[in-house]
């Protein structure tokens, strides 16, 4: 499984996230990746958690787009309820799984992010496409 987080700075959180022992697989200046596998145990994937909250606070993305990344585990209740909805439908809702194109498999929506129209189009279009089934996306109740 891939985890990415988008700060500000994405190599000074790397950096973070090493200075506590922790590599990211990945890092393009802003996003910032981890790969967890089934040997992840439950405390490693917690301290992980732990870790990207304290990094969120310290490397916020502030860019144009601030407005519509929000860290879900910060501001979402962990019983948040999901639901799939169609593709039309999802637009302004909060994204409640990572989804994209592949290859590369860069998301074009992260877990929390409000979801936009024109990439929503995109999805709607590929033919290779993760974290979306049915041609419906996974979104945070209402």
């Amino acid at each position: 499984t891939k985890l990415c987080a988008v700060f500000n700075d994405g190599f000074a959180a790397e950096k973070y996230f090493e200075s506590k022992g922790v590599y990211p697989e990945f890092c393009d200046g802003k996003r910032v990746e981890f790969y967890l596998s089934p040997a992840v145990k439950a405390k490693d994937f917690k301290a992980l958690q732990k870790l990207l909250k304290e990094a969120f606070l310290l490397y916020p993305y502030c860019g144009e787009t601030q407005t519509q990344r929000i860290p879900a585990a910060a501001v979402l209740p962990k019983d948040t309820e999901t639901e799939w909805v169609e593709f039309r439908q999802a637009e302004g809702r909060i994204c409640a799984l990572s989804c994209g194109l592949f290859p590369p498999c860069t998301p074009l929506f992260l877990t929390g992010e409000r979801i936009e129209g024109e990439k929503c189009a995109l999805l709607a279009k590929a033919n290779n496409v993760y974290g979306v089934k049915d041609g419906k996306i996974c979104v945070y109740k209402q």
